[in-house]
């Protein structure tokens, strides 16, 4: 399957030499994602709805507010926001480089590939360039990109001879431990035969990393769950669900007018006996 990039520019890493690339998620989402029917199985819809005026809303009448206390807000333009919108250079600009076992884990948000452009001339010396010495050299580049009104700050990895973009989460962005965790460790005593036998257990149970031994259990019973029922045939078809509504409106309500006035049309009415007197 076809990766479509979300985003084309240039990689930036040396004075006057940009690299065309263009950027792909590297990951995809498996989960099972359900609609939801009503009990007669009719797709449900949201509505934006103002509870204080009680009737649904267009989306031209909602505005963005931030709310600044309870029942406080301030209302944010679309004027507003156009004025302090990032202007996106189209770039990846790599700043410096750091090793790479000074990039705590907990930083990294999300996982991007990052593609070369081919169409004109091949894959770019200066591209393969940089996967080999960041490899080679244990280090990663710390860039700046500009994406969806955001600007991120992301590490840029060798990876399987190519590269790999890790956006960042800002320092602000994690929470304190320690405004969460408020036990104090330090009165707890380890005796040294007790950290022994913890480091026999690892030393037991250590391995090399392979993540394809671990699955989504709870996933996998899903899908089964899903082909079975597909195999029986146990589904509700939205093109029918007119006619089913249909079905039971005729259980439900009475004979409708246009049948009745059907039938009185057809009795004899008095001026319709008069007339015959007449011929």
């Amino acid at each position: 399957m076809n990766s479509r990039s979300i985003w084309k520019g240039n990689l930036a890493y040396l004075v006057g030499g940009n690299i065309p690339v263009s950027i792909h998620t590297a990951t995809r989402d498996n989960d099972y994602h359900f609609h939801q029917l009503c009990k007669n199985g009719h797709r449900i819809n949201y509505l934006k709805f103002c509870e204080v005026e009680n009737r649904a809303l267009e989306e031209s009448e909602i505005t963005k507010a931030f709310e600044v206390s309870k029942d406080q807000h301030i209302i944010i333009t679309k004027e507003e926001l156009e004025k302090i919108k990032l202007n996106s250079n189209k770039e990846i600009n790599i700043k410096e480089y750091v090793a790479t076992k000074d990039i705590n884990a907990i930083f990294i948000e999300k996982s991007y590939y990052i593609i070369p452009d081919v169409k004109n001339a091949g894959v770019p010396t200066a591209f393969v360039l940089l996967s080999k010495a960041l490899q080679k050299n244990d280090k990663v580049g710390i860039a700046t990109w500009t994406y969806r009104d955001k600007e991120h700050v992301a590490i840029i990895r060798s990876y399987k001879g190519g590269l790999l973009m890790q956006t960042l989460f800002y320092n602000d962005e994690i929470k304190n431990l320690k405004e969460i965790d408020k036990s104090d460790k330090r009165k707890i005593k380890i005796p040294t035969d007790t950290l022994a036998l913890c480091d026999q257990l690892i030393e037991a149970k250590s391995n090399g990393f392979h993540i394809k031994k671990y699955k989504d259990s709870y996933r996998i019973e899903l899908g089964k769950l899903i082909d079975a029922k597909v195999k029986k045939q146990e589904y509700v078809e939205l093109t029918d669900l007119t006619l089913i509504d249909s079905e039971q409106n005729k259980q439900t309500t009475t004979e409708p007018d246009i049948v009745k006035q059907l039938k009185d049309s057809l009795k004899p009415t008095d001026k319709d006996d008069g007339d015959s007197d007449k011929k």
